[in-house]
């Protein structure tokens, strides 16, 4: 029988939301509700022109639930999201600002004080000499598989046939009712990152609790630590309240877990000249910010160990080798 594995975390930061239990028709009645502007409508209206899936994801309809209220918009396209939003911007008319990407496929449609950012369906997999992904042409299924949290993979289809539908193979819904983080990943996927962190790392004598343990949040920041720079190249314009700067919040699970040299360390670990923590007036948690000039097309820095672990090394390199004991021979000669 398959285990099941899964991290489960307390929602601290948001305070306790009421979600109520209901059935499947009527909740996808009252979601129709959430998604019955202008705006929305014209984007089910493209779709269904170019013969395009369309799926509104991730946070916007996290917060739904959370009866949180957002202006920033993901759309998850199965095809070209650049084409979708250059036809969704021709649509609105007049008003309309699109901005497109073409190094990262996507492109964002600007309208009044709302931003609609388009997305192709990604798939990423890795080859067994590598953690950097390959990228390519997904499903809805693909794209919400590699989403960090399983709160953040739920999907309301937008076309026609299907409008309001919420799509959450992972139930997110059920995890944000009981407050919990946990990962999209399934055990087969979960376990092969797993061995491909082992192998990635110098094997551990058995036994010594203290060194695996350091090496458990070692990678713990190194998660969070990609997290973020791919989060920060996801951003097309600054997205800080005065817009000067980009921004990602630290993933709750994180913080929950981190102590202070486990933040200095994620700190150390992000490539960014300009970079700070710190708390926005009005919101929950803690953001990493960077300068609106700063270059974000950069990969991680290389986890540098602690200057206790290279004085040890140091120590243990310079220290005279002893001297393999001297025995005596009781042996008797006949």
């Amino acid at each position: 029988m398959q285990a099941k594995i899964q991290f489960n975390c307390v929602i601290s930061p948001y305070p306790a939301q009421k979600i109520v239990n209901l059935p499947l028709f009527k909740m996808n009645m009252e979601l129709k509700e959430h998604f019955n502007n202008k705006i929305f409508k014209l984007i089910s209206e493209t779709a269904d022109e170019l013969g395009l899936e369309c799926y509104v994801v991730g946070g916007y309809v996290r917060d739904i639930f959370l009866k949180r209220p957002s202006k920033d918009i993901d759309v998850v396209v199965v095809g070209s999201g650049i084409e979708m939003a250059q036809a969704f911007g021709r649509k609105l008319g007049r008003g309309a600002h699109v901005s497109v990407f073409k190094n990262f496929g996507t492109a964002q449609v600007k309208y009044h004080d709302t931003e609609v950012e388009f997305v192709g369906a990604r798939k990423e997999s890795y080859s067994h000499d590598s953690r950097k992904p390959v990228v390519e042409d997904g499903t809805l299924e693909d794209d919400q598989n590699r989403r960090d949290f399983t709160i953040n993979a739920m999907a309301v289809c937008l076309n026609k046939a299907r409008f309001g539908e919420l799509v959450d193979p992972f139930n997110g819904l059920d995890d944000l009712k009981e407050r919990t983080i946990r990962t999209p990943l399934d055990p087969d996927a979960l376990q092969s990152l797993l061995q491909e962190e082992r192998r990635s790392r110098e094997q551990l004598p058995q036994g010594d609790f203290k060194a695996h343990i350091a090496a458990l949040r070692d990678g713990l920041i190194e998660t969070e630590a990609r997290r973020i720079v791919r989060e920060m190249k996801r951003h097309y314009e600054p997205n800080s309240p005065n817009k000067t700067h980009f921004m990602v919040e630290l993933s709750p699970a994180f913080m929950q877990l981190a102590a202070t040299k486990d933040t200095d360390r994620l700190f150390s670990m992000l490539p960014y000249k300009t970079l700070s923590f710190s708390k926005i007036e009005g919101r929950h948690g803690t953001y990493a910010l960077i300068d609106k000039g700063e270059n974000r097309d950069r990969e991680i820095r290389k986890p540098r160990p602690s200057v206790r672990a290279q004085l040890k090394t140091d120590k243990a390199k310079t220290a005279p080798k002893k001297a393999a004991a001297k025995t005596k021979n009781h042996d008797l000669e006949v």
